[in-house]
């Protein structure tokens, strides 16, 4: 609703004020010299108000800046593993679309801007699939909505009116048996000395590849046989099982471990960074000649062995750190298929020594 004030100065100027105030919106007022520009001006505020473009905050602040500040007072917030997830998402939005002003960012902007997102090329010349655009999205969606309702930089929240793209199912991708040998025989003839163990470690433990990169000793327990992840993912530490070949290398490696660092597979140039290898397993995987392969397959791989080993959904998703049972139950085929080898064993196990149940079947004969 907008309210006109008529004010008469000293020098007896008269000047009109009108003050445009609607419920849920900061108020907005402005001085005109004549009554007509007055109205005008409040019959277009309240309009951009109900449009949803109203908002002063967003005339003086850009996209950018947005960015930084979200960067610096909201992202801290959360887990380490997201902020380095979402910051590399955002820094992306704000080369594309830094300069603009707030009030100038459309949803037709975004989905432009998205368009080259899902075209864009990635390492190994692929582009990026429709999950990862939404991931995109969903950190730019996160950042507006702090926006308008922390910060009132912006009357809306124009991410929420671009549609999510539609992801296919869940992709598993396995090794089989033939695939796995030449996969390790390739990476052990890596020039990475530290390809092998990696990929033994990725097998064995299901672990992502961040996690295995940025592992440190002081994460090892051999007395416990375990390694503590704490910094993941979903933010939650989780207890991985350190057992075989992947517990025997690792041991050997400590005896002959790099000094200046903790960490177990440090870079050439910089010990106190991850190596890169990157390019050993691209190299490998050429090698082994694997179709349609990524290293995150291999923790898909280690699933598929818990499973086929009568592992249940919820011991998956605490090995793997998965928060619902709908990522475990990808695997549900392969729990099915040993259901019979499992009710084998308890019955070989627990029953087969007795004699109860042919004494009740002898007995009910007998009556």
């Amino acid at each position: 609703m907008a309210v006109f004030e008529k004010r008469t100065a000293s020098d007896g100027t008269i000047s009109y004020r009108a003050r445009v105030r609607v419920k849920g919106h900061p108020a907005q007022s402005k001085t005109f010299d004549r009554l007509t520009d007055a109205r005008a001006w409040a019959r277009r505020i309240e309009l951009e108000i109900q449009e949803g473009r109203a908002c002063p905050a967003a005339g003086r602040h850009t996209f950018g800046e947005l960015v930084d500040r979200y960067l610096c007072e909201f992202l801290p917030k959360k887990s380490e593993a997201m902020q380095e997830v979402q910051a590399y998402h955002l820094r992306w939005w704000k080369k594309q679309m830094g300069s603009y002003l707030l009030s100038d960012i459309t949803p037709a902007l975004i989905i432009e801007h998205r368009a080259k997102l899902e075209l864009g090329k990635v390492h190994g010349g692929t582009t990026r699939c429709p999950a990862t655009c939404n991931r995109y999205m969903a950190a730019l969606r996160h950042m507006f909505s702090i926006a308008v309702r922390d910060w009132e930089w912006m009357q809306d929240n124009p991410a929420k009116r671009v549609t999510t793209l539609r992801e296919p199912r869940g992709r598993v991708r396995c090794l089989n048996d033939d695939e796995r040998e030449r996969l390790l025989e390739a990476s052990k003839q890596s020039r990475s000395p530290y390809l092998y163990p990696v990929v033994i470690l990725a097998l064995s433990t299901g672990m992502r590849f961040n996690e295995i990169l940025t592992l440190t000793w002081s994460q090892i327990s051999f007395a416990d046989r375990a390694i503590a992840l704490l910094k993941t993912k979903n933010g939650k530490p989780r207890r991985v099982p350190l057992e075989g070949e992947a517990l025997e290398i690792l041991k050997a490696y400590s005896r002959v471990r790099r000094l200046g660092t903790d960490l177990l597979f440090p870079g050439r140039k910089d010990p106190k960074r991850p190596a890169d290898i990157h390019d050993a397993w691209d190299n490998a995987v050429a090698r082994a000649g694997l179709e349609n392969f990524r290293f995150h397959d291999l923790r898909h791989t280690a699933a598929s062995y818990y499973a086929m080993s009568g592992a249940a959904a919820r011991d998956l998703c605490d090995i793997f750190g998965w928060q619902t049972m709908q990522m475990a139950m990808r695997y549900a085929h392969l729990f099915d298929s040993h259901t019979s080898e499992l009710a084998a064993k308890m019955n070989e196990k627990f029953l087969s020594k007795t004699n109860e149940a042919k004494r009740l079947l002898n007995d009910s004969l007998a009556s």
